[in-house]
């Protein structure tokens, strides 16, 4: 095998017979609250009232009422309250008793919870073409073997090569959405901060595993969204990689990322949940809810 065919990433591994089966898990109500106390504007109405007294007689003049002054705004403000969790990380397996895997958990604010995604990179300078297509294969197989041992059937993985690394990924859970009155949800958007990575959207009952959208920052609409199936894989990118070919050494930590899931509702009001993806030196990561917030028009 020539070093050049390496270069080019082995996307999407595609599930042995074990990993058939769907991702199956219990999806928990959650109710958006409604903030209904409404300002009530105030005016103060002045009558004015004059007299003329010509000539021992007395008019009465009109009353006159000023015209009240509405703020053309005011029906408009934007008003900011907490919202309920509604991102979950989703396990991949579906042993119950697996040391590995991650139970479905709604994320708590502040709280940590094992995202399991793993990083690891080799370095390839000086091999032959044989030896890079063993340390590739066997990079691969590490991942299949321990999906069978651990009954994962929509994880994923990709392993890549360049000029000195090879790398691979491991993805195996996912972010879902737990959300509620779905009818009246316009669109979800998600985006991350790192250059390194980017989310993928993936239903998990499509064929072949498919990515219906990838990127830094993308909409779904509505419509289209699969909320019983649908979720989202975190991904790195070439960035990662070019990253690792100039210096093999680049701490994992370098990689941390920021991820924002708006879902905006049909009255324009809008859930917004912030997880930050944190990595430690052995290349797994963690993930932490910074913020849910509920915005709505006054």
């Amino acid at each position: 095998m020539k070093k050049e065919d390496l270069k080019k990433s082995i996307n999407n591994i595609s599930p042995d017979a074990y990993m058939s089966n769907r991702l199956k898990e219990k999806i928990f109500s959650v109710d958006v609250p409604v903030k209904k106390n409404r300002p009530v504007a105030k005016s103060l109405i002045a009558f004015c009232l004059a007299v003329a007294i010509i000539f021992g007689v007395g008019f009465l003049l009109p009353t006159k009422t000023s015209t009240p002054q509405q703020n053309p705004t005011e029906n408009t403000i934007l008003q900011i309250d907490f919202a309920n969790p509604f991102i979950m990380i989703a396990s991949a397996s579906n042993l119950e008793s697996s040391e590995f895997a991650t139970k479905n958990k709604v994320l708590e604010i502040n709280q940590e919870y094992p995202y399991e995604v793993y990083l690891e990179v080799k370095d390839i300078r000086g091999l032959t073409n044989d030896e890079i297509s063993k340390t590739v294969k066997e990079m691969d197989n590490i991942f299949k073997k321990y999906c069978k041992k651990n009954n994962f059937d929509t994880a994923k993985a990709s392993v890549c090569s360049t000029e000195n690394i090879a790398l691979s990924q491991c993805s195996l859970n996912s972010f879902k959405l737990v959300l509620n009155n779905t009818e009246n949800i316009r669109s979800i958007n998600v985006k991350n901060t790192s250059k390194y990575s980017h989310i993928s959207y993936v239903v998990n009952n499509s064929p072949d595993f498919n990515m219906h959208k990838r990127g830094h920052n993308f909409t779904i609409n509505g419509n289209d969204y699969d909320f019983t199936e649908g979720c989202f894989y975190w991904d790195h990118t070439e960035e990662m990689e070019k990253a690792y070919d100039e210096n093999i050494n680049t701490a994992f930590s370098t990689f941390n990322d920021t991820i924002t899931f708006t879902v905006e509702y049909t009255d324009g009001s809008k859930s917004i949940g912030i997880v930050d993806l944190i990595f430690n030196a052995n290349g797994s990561a963690v993930a932490k809810c910074k913020d849910y917030e509920y915005i709505f028009k006054q």
